[in-house]
């Protein structure tokens, strides 16, 4: 039983437990009590009881987590005659619904709003909060739990959500991870799995992100019901994971509202496109100029669209390349050595102390990239990004995605203000990204075999011969290399 301020106790069922267990709080541990006095009210026992309220009052019973419309909102008024706080409840499930307030200022009411023909709960209640505030807890109120669903989510960086998210990570063991992607592992498959302190090694401590402070600009420029989030990176970069992730576990409150109702409604009405109406692989210098000639990407806005730039560790994308080149082309052949990997410089006929960077041409549509080598291409194509482009965009590293999908996508998804799956409901990419996707190789990797080759040491220079090695220190950019946190291989 719950007793919640002078109201009726509320029993809770086992729903309402699951329901309460979702906020995080283990449903084995003594329920709180919101009955509370003038100054033992804090915005943490507030949160605790409006938790509570919410478990009592919103039996949802919708088949998707992001289908939930019950809210809880804090709000108060002050001028000088008086200070008025009021706290409002509303829920709505399949059921029926149920809307209440508490005035702080002495007056106490209820209504309840249902369509006649609608289903009411059973037992309808109305829980009454009599709650004297002390003044300087007053501003603690304003606070919103959860969102409403027509409204814009308030603003959230992705530094706020990784860093909150990532905390406890550490404790996590690597079958742990798995598991909750209900992915079941063979003995010799553990057997072949890092450590997570392996993993930590290779790719730091917490997830990395470039161009998360444009993400309020984003929000409050953009208006919810027209905005988008499309992947953008070069090939080989992960562009089809991260949109399969925010596909399935991510929306746009306001544009989900719209739309939910139609039963023919696509992932993309939501706000999630599979890449922004320029192109995901098209380098954004060229934005102005090119727009994929379907998805009706003709019609829409292009300012309205957050791309989120996907990168990878530059040793590991440049062996991809040299597998998968897609529209670059280079010379990955020298006489005497045959294919040469990545062969970011060779030596002229008669010249064999001498090293010139082999050039590469890569095709976007209509328009190429002349480089000075396939190092160069990494460079200049994201700079278009992070140097020069003056509207909002993220960057998130393709090794984030693999070993944090879950905060990397709260990030990204909170950034361009939407709803992300609650951990327990997040929906995990356990078969290759790639494996549904026209024009990709053969040689795809799930999971499994992803957490094996990229959680472990890199190989001693990468695995190029010394040529490409010292090139490869020389052309890179640090300043890229720096910023994503991105380790070198080691020299020896």
């Amino acid at each position: 039983m719950w007793a919640l301020g002078r109201g009726p106790a509320v029993t809770v069922d086992a729903a309402a437990r699951r329901d309460y267990d979702s906020q995080g709080i283990s449903s084995s541990s003594k329920l709180p009590t919101c009955g509370l006095g003038p100054r033992e009210f804090g915005q943490e026992k507030a949160q605790s009881c409006a938790v509570a309220i919410r478990a009592c009052a919103c039996r949802l019973r919708s088949a998707r987590p992001v289908d939930r419309h019950c809210t809880i909102s804090w709000r108060h008024s002050a001028s000088s005659a008086a200070k008025d706080t009021r706290i409002e409840i509303r829920a709505l499930g399949e059921t029926g619904c149920f809307c209440g307030f508490c005035a702080m200022s002495g007056r106490t009411g209820a209504r309840r709003r249902c369509s006649s023909g609608v289903l009411q709960f059973a037992p309808i209640f109305f829980l009454l909060l009599f709650i004297v505030v002390n003044v300087a807890l007053i501003e603690h109120l304003d606070t919103s739990l959860e969102p409403k669903p027509s409204q814009q989510a308030s603003i959230v960086t992705p530094s706020e959500v990784s860093l909150s998210s990532s905390e406890g990570q550490g404790n996590d063991t690597v079958l742990e991870h798995f598991r909750r992607a209900g992915v079941e592992l063979d003995e010799q498959s553990v057997k072949k799995l890092p450590t997570w302190e392996t993993i930590i090694q290779q790719i730091g401590p917490k997830p990395v992100f470039l161009g998360e402070e444009t993400c309020q600009h984003f929000q409050e420029t953009v208006p919810a019901l027209g905005r988008m989030i499309g992947s953008a990176g070069m090939f080989n970069s992960g562009t089809n994971l991260v949109t399969k992730l925010l596909k399935m576990n991510c929306v746009i409150p306001a544009q989900y509202e719209k739309y939910k109702d139609d039963p023919k409604a696509t992932k993309e009405q939501f706000g999630i496109m599979w890449q922004c109406p320029w192109g995901k692989h098209t380098p954004v210098r060229f934005k102005y100029n090119h727009t994929v000639p379907i998805g009706g990407n003709d019609k829409k806005n292009k300012e309205y669209c957050l791309p989120v730039v996907t990168i990878r560790n530059p040793y590991d994308w440049m062996k991809s390349m040299c597998k998968h080149p897609y529209t670059a082309k280079w010379v990955q052949y020298e006489g005497g050595l045959g294919k040469v990997c990545p062969h970011l410089v060779h030596s002229p006929r008669g010249l064999p102390n001498k090293k010139v960077s082999v050039k590469l041409t890569a095709k976007f549509s209509e328009f190429e990239l002349n480089v000075d080598s396939l190092a160069h291409l990494y460079n200049v194509w994201y700079a278009d990004y992070w140097e020069h482009f003056k509207r909002p965009y993220l960057f998130v590293r393709f090794e984030d995605l693999i070993f944090r999908p879950y905060e990397v996508t709260e990030a990204i998804c909170s950034c361009a203000g939407g709803r992300t799956n609650p951990k327990d409901k997040f929906q995990y990419i356990v078969e290759s990204a790639k494996s549904d996707s026209p024009g990709h190789g053969n040689e795809l990797t799930g999971m499994l075999d992803a957490w094996i080759k990229y959680g472990n040491p890199m190989q001693v220079k990468a695995g190029f011969n010394d040529a490409d090695w010292e090139a490869s220190l020389e052309f890179l950019s640090k300043d890229l290399m720096k910023m994503l946190h991105f380790k070198y291989p080691p020299s020896a």
